[in-house]
């Protein structure tokens, strides 16, 4: 008995759980830095999509991108890599927030994101979801993170 709730329970959260679209970032060959995503702009950036259905958020070398692609949410599937959008080169590792930075391999870069913003506007409806994706080694880490620009995006003080 105690097994088939179980089995029921799960089933149920498996269900309720609302998947984010899958994200695709591509950044130029050797890009280091922050990359600045703003997303839900009428006159950003066409949607592009991949063979698979992912979304492609192509980075340019400033590190900004404007997007027509509207806020995702839910359980998120991103990947990054050093590429173009005929060729994808070689996958960075992705780490989120709430990963142990210290067990990380000091010598590799990786994409270090889940900075996200959304801004909503005073006396409308219309948001802009501001997303901020460091791509470098985790020992840089701390000096991009202090960026008073991206900061203020972030509302971080």
């Amino acid at each position: 008995m105690k097994k088939k709730l179980t089995i029921i329970i799960a089933l149920v959260f498996f269900v309720s759980c609302k998947f984010a679209e899958k994200e695709s970032y591509i950044f130029p060959e050797g890009f280091v830095g922050n990359a600045i995503i703003f997303t839900n702009l009428r006159n950003g950036d066409e949607e592009v999509y991949d063979h698979e259905g992912r979304r492609l958020y192509l980075i340019s070398t400033s590190g900004l991108l404007l997007s027509r692609f509207k806020e995702t949410y839910g359980v998120i599937d991103k990947k990054f890599f050093f590429g173009t959008k005929h060729k994808l080169n070689s996958e960075i590792k992705g780490v989120e927030p709430q990963d142990n930075i210290e067990s990380l391999d000091k010598e590799k870069t990786y994409a270090f994101y889940g900075n996200d913003e959304t801004i909503t506007f005073p006396n409308s409806r219309d948001t802009l979801g501001v997303q901020v994706i460091t791509i470098c080694k985790p020992k840089d880490l701390t000096s991009f993170k202090d960026d008073l620009f991206v900061k203020r995006i972030l509302g971080i003080r």
